[in-house]
C-alpha cells in the first residue's frame, strides 16, 4: 500500500519498501517462488563461476579490479551511486563476458567508449499471416550487441514485464536484422494487437551501455496496393457504360471500381447500384 513517509528502498523485518508510480510503496515479505528453471540455473551458474574465479586470482591483479571499480558508478536508487568493489565489478564483466560466448576475463579491461547504436526502429510485419520482426539499422552494430525482450502484452501498456536476454545481433541484410527466430523461440509469435518491447545494448570488453528500447505493435496483414509503371500508387477509377435500350439506363449503367484491392466485389456492386440511381441515362465516364 502507499505510504506517507521518507523514501526507503529495501526490507526492513517483515516489510518491504521500494518505489511506485505514485509515491512509497510498504508492503509484505514474501518468499518468491524457486522454480529452478533451465535459465534461472543458468544465471547461478554464471554467478559461481565467477565467484570462484574471483578468489583464484592473484592479489594484485585483484587490486586492479578495485581500481578500475572505483572509477564506475553503480545503478542510482532513490538518486543516490557509490562506487563498484572490485568483486562486483569483475562478477559483472565475467557474466556479461559468459552471456555471449566471450573468453572469460582476468585482467580489469580499458573502460570503452560506445559510438551511437545505428539502430532507428522496430519493425513488425505479417505477410501472408506469418509475422516477421526486424529491427531497422543505419549501419552495422558492434560485435556482441546483445538483444533482450519482454512478452507480449496489451497495447494499452507502456510498460513490459521483465527483460530477458535471448541473444546477439547478426549482421543487418539490406538495412534490417531479423530477430524473429529468437523472438518466438522464447515467447512465440505475437497476436494481431499484441504490443512488441525489445530493448538493445552494445558489450565491449564486459562492459555494457546503456539499453535502447524499441517498441512496436502487431498490425493486420493488408493487401498491397496496386500501383502503375512509375512506382506510384494508382487512384480509384470509376467508369460507366452505354445505357441498354433493354434493361434501361440506371438497371445498364455499370460501375467498374479498382481500389488497389481494398474493395470487396459485394462493396463495389453496392457502390454500382447507388451510383446507378442517381446517374441520368446518358452516356458519361468519370474520371478519378
Amino acid at each position: 500500500m502507499k505510504v506517507l513517509t521518507e523514501p526507503k528502498a529495501g526490507k526492513c523485518g517483515v516489510i518491504v519498501y521500494q518505489q511506485g508510480r505514485y509515491g512509497q510503496i510498504a508492503r509484505a515479505l514474501a518468499i518468491p517462488a524457486n522454480p529452478q528453471t533451465v535459465a534461472q540455473m543458468a544465471v547461478r551458474n554464471r554467478l559461481t563461476l565467477a565467484s570462484r574465479a574471483w578468489g583464484a586470482l592473484t592479489q594484485a591483479v585483484r587490486d586492479a579490479w578495485t581500481a578500475l571499480a572505483a572509477q564506475m558508478q553503480s545503478q542510482g536508487t532513490l538518486g543516490l551511486h557509490g562506487a563498484l568493489t572490485g568483486n562486483q565489478l569483475f562478477s559483472r564483466v565475467y557474466c556479461n563476458d559468459l552471456i555471449i560466448g566471450a573468453p572469460a576475463p582476468t585482467t580489469p579491461p580499458a573502460i570503452p567508449t560506445f559510438d551511437p547504436l545505428p539502430i532507428a526502429s522496430l519493425e513488425i510485419t505479417n505477410p501472408g499471416g506469418v509475422v516477421a520482426l526486424k529491427l531497422v539499422t543505419t549501419g552495422s552494430p558492434a560485435e556482441g550487441t546483445m538483444l533482450r525482450g519482454a512478452a507480449p502484452c496489451s497495447a494499452g501498456r507502456y510498460q513490459p514485464g521483465s527483460y530477458r536476454y535471448l541473444g546477439t545481433l547478426t549482421s543487418p541484410v539490406g538495412g534490417r536484422i531479423d530477430i524473429t527466430t529468437p523472438y518466438t523461440a522464447r515467447y512465440g509469435a505475437p497476436a494481431v494487437g499484441a504490443k512488441v518491447f525489445v530493448r538493445v545494448n552494445q558489450n565491449i570488453n564486459g562492459i555494457t551501455d546503456t539499453p535502447m528500447t524499441f517498441v512496436e505493435s502487431c498490425r493486420l496483414r493488408r493487401k498491397p496496393w496496386r500501383c502503375d509503371r512509375n512506382g506510384e500508387r494508382t487512384r480509384p477509377r470509376v467508369r460507366f457504360s452505354a445505357p441498354s435500350r433493354k434493361t434501361g439506363g440506371a438497371s445498364a449503367a455499370r460501375l467498374l471500381v479498382t481500389r488497389a484491392g481494398l474493395c470487396s466485389d459485394r462493396r463495389g456492386r453496392r457502390a454500382a447500384h447507388a451510383w446507378a440511381r442517381v446517374l441520368p441515362e446518358t452516356n458519361r465516364i468519370v474520371p478519378a
